[in-house]
């Protein structure tokens, strides 16, 4: 409980840290924004959820982003950043960026966040268009680069991204923010680590993940056992009026859950797609609400 709730602590800084420093509404008062903590094996040990499509979105941004250019090219200082939605951004207006935190030379933990943008280009503004029916459309899209390298920022990828965003101004503070709240939980990590040291950090935040699993799936054991089966219809894609409907059954196996998809409708054609994170948020947010709200958000619960 102890470790729990200091992780816990250092993620909802980072969320505060974000809306102090943000330039935009979109942080400051839509808390569009979510923040972790990783182990260095890219455990999801710790998470403060500002928005729920981003609590399932987060563990898939960040693990792609660390494997894409991997663990190994990184050093103290460099910060990943994407907003590829192939990759676990929930969609392209929100940006993940990784920090690395070493100590004595390692890796012992990553630092992330997802955070919303007003605006990332594309064909409207607020790269939220709802007639698109091509990514490209939504706005620019940034696979996994080093945005700060050893602690210097890269200018020229900065001045890409700017020049194709009608918000530039707002954007580079957002991001300074985002960066900021690294730079918040390296501080704080290493910071627990002095009082409780390295081999206590690591115990325990693999203890928090144990911990999360027997308590989830306790909880799951009330659950009574059976196929529960729903659908639902959204009346149009954007782009054409074919409706479009999404069936799920949930399995219910003692204290494992199954949610089963088969039977939904195929890709459409409008913006009305979801990406795996979004739909594994979308499964864990209706879980968790059932469930004790005091319950960990980690790699051990999901």
């Amino acid at each position: 409980e102890v470790m729990h709730g200091a992780l816990s602590s250092i993620c909802k800084e980072m969320a505060r840290t974000m809306e102090r420093s943000a330039y935009s509404p979109v942080f400051y008062e839509g808390a569009d924004m979510t923040t972790a903590l990783f182990g260095a094996d890219i455990s999801l040990i710790a998470e403060y959820e500002g928005i729920p499509a981003q609590m399932g979105s987060m563990k898939y941004g960040v693990r792609a982003g660390i494997l894409h250019i991997g663990a190994e090219n990184l050093e103290p200082g460099d910060v990943i950043l994407h907003n590829d939605s192939y990759m676990g951004t929930p969609h392209l207006p929100e940006f993940c960026m990784v920090l690395p935190i070493f100590h004595q030379g390692r890796i012992i933990a990553y630092a992330g966040n997802i955070a919303h943008h007003t605006d990332v280009g594309g064909m409207s503004a607020g790269s939220m268009p709802g007639n698109a029916t091509e990514i490209f459309q939504e706005g620019i899209i940034f696979p996994p680069v080093k945005i700060f390298k050893a602690g210097i920022s890269d200018d020229e990828l900065w001045q890409v991204y700017l020049a194709n965003v009608r918000s530039p101004y707002q954007s580079f503070g957002d991001a300074m923010a985002m960066y900021a709240s690294l730079m918040v939980a390296e501080r704080s990590v290493l910071e627990l680590i002095g009082r409780v040291g390295a081999q206590t950090f690591e115990t325990y935040s693999r203890e928090v993940l144990r911990y999360g699993e027997r308590k989830l799936r306790a909880e799951l054991r009330d659950i009574p056992n059976g196929i529960y089966a729903a659908e639902a219809i959204l009346e149009d894609d954007g782009v054409t009026d074919q409706p479009y409907t999404y069936r799920l059954k949930l399995v219910v196996l003692d204290e494992d859950l199954i949610f089963d998809f088969r039977g939904t409708d195929a890709q459409a054609r409008g913006p009305v797609n979801s990406p795996y994170g979004v739909t594994v948020a979308a499964c864990a947010n209706a879980i968790f609400n059932l469930v004790d709200p005091t319950l960990s958000h980690n790699d051990g619960t999901f």
